[in-house]
């Protein structure tokens, strides 16, 4: 995207990696805002020459889905790409009703806690737990009228077994249409959930899709 002239950001959530604070999907979603907050300061705009009238945000799997959440606090934001949406409200359902699933994921945070270098934060437990109390809040569906008004391109993998398109994407993409939403386009490529054998391919699909949507 740089090579084709566009200002990139690109930033880790806190908790993870050099980023202060801990690991929360509230801290998350005000993290986007911090981005977009930045891109519009004065320093930004002299410093970059950034165009606060046409700011994008680009989301992978769980990023995915908060770069839908906090387009809709933001009216700045007209374009939206996914990678691989993960609708984390849906994950809360899926980790409630299934204790060995939840289990397990609780196990995969503890691991990355292990590592301060990688990730910070309490526990996997209180993780979950947090994510199921305010699984509603984090619902992409009910956002769907404002999101319905933005330039969304869904980019999914056919074999992607950690984040189905028939469960995090096809039913916000009926939702968006009910509503009206006449800029959304969902491309599909025969790759896994990393998009490991299409960088390329969805690489160009991204760049055009802007050109197409200036």
């Amino acid at each position: 995207l740089s090579k084709e002239g566009f200002n990139v950001m690109t930033y880790n959530y806190p908790g993870f990696w050099k980023s202060q604070g801990n690991i929360s999907h509230e801290s998350t979603l005000s993290s986007v805002q911090s981005a977009i907050n930045f891109t519009k300061s004065k320093y930004s705009m002299q410093s970059f020459e950034t165009d606060i009238s046409d700011i994008i945000l680009i989301g992978y799997s769980y990023g995915a889905g908060m770069a839908l959440l906090a387009s809709t606090q933001n009216f700045l934001i007209k374009k939206v790409i996914t990678i691989a949406l993960g609708d984390l409200s849906l994950t809360a359902e899926q980790l409630e009703k299934n204790p060995n699933a939840r289990s397990s994921f609780e196990q995969m945070v503890n691991g990355i806690l292990l590592n301060p270098s990688v990730g910070r934060g309490t526990t996997g437990k209180k993780y979950v737990e947090e994510m199921i109390k305010d699984r509603d809040k984090y619902d992409i569906k009910k956002y769907s009228e404002e999101l319905a008004e933005k330039k969304l391109l869904f980019l999914v993998g056919w074999f992607d077994n950690r984040k189905r398109m028939e469960n995090d994407v096809l039913p916000l993409y009926r939702e968006l249409q009910s509503k009206g939403a006449k800029h959304v386009k969902i491309s599909a490529f025969e790759t896994n959930h990393e998009f490991s054998n299409a960088q390329k391919e969805f690489t160009e699909t991204i760049i055009n899709w802007l050109k197409e949507n200036k």
